[in-house]
């Protein structure tokens, strides 16, 4: 293996374990807001009727609703 290709793969060992922190730090619960943002939530069906409520107060001002799935 040229020495190249051991970069390569170092670089790419590395990508994946901070691809697998990243995300990882999602799934467990934690989540980062910047400050004077209030902190974020997972939606779920028992918090449905609050976050519409919330959202659908804000009528003056733009929404932006973004759902990410992993499959």
């Amino acid at each position: 293996m040229t020495q190249l290709n051991k970069l390569l793969v170092a670089l790419a060992v590395l990508a994946g374990i901070a691809f697998t922190l990243i995300f990882g730090l999602q799934v467990i619960g934690l989540s980062f807001a910047p400050s004077g943002q209030r902190p974020l939530t997972k939606l779920d069906p028992s918090r449905m009727p609050a976050f519409e409520a919330q959202f659908d107060a804000a009528r003056d001002s733009t929404r932006l609703l973004v759902l990410l799935s992993p499959t």
